[in-house]
């Protein structure tokens, strides 16, 4: 009975930690940004920026929203601590 309960909770764990891994490998010196916004209409425009001061931010990348959906992936060019 305790060696069933045990490789049940075994296999439960196991499961639940799989299931929680997305898989998805970004390699070292990239970046990877998945998102979902609900009601947002596809053709919408987002955009990462990276701001030096409060009045001026530049466009680091940007993507075209489809079905909600949108990915922004690039190489990581600085590794600057802020």
């Amino acid at each position: 009975m305790k060696l069933t309960a045990i490789l049940f909770s075994s296999l439960l764990l196991g499961l639940m930690m799989g299931s929680c891994h997305s898989g998805q490998k970004v390699p070292e010196g990239e970046f990877l940004i998945e998102g979902f916004v609900k009601n947002l209409p596809d053709s919408s425009v987002v955009s990462l920026c990276q701001s030096e001061n409060r009045q001026y931010a530049d466009i680091v990348i940007s993507d075209t929203v489809k079905d909600g959906r949108f990915v922004l992936r690039d190489t990581v060019t600085s590794k600057e601590s802020r």
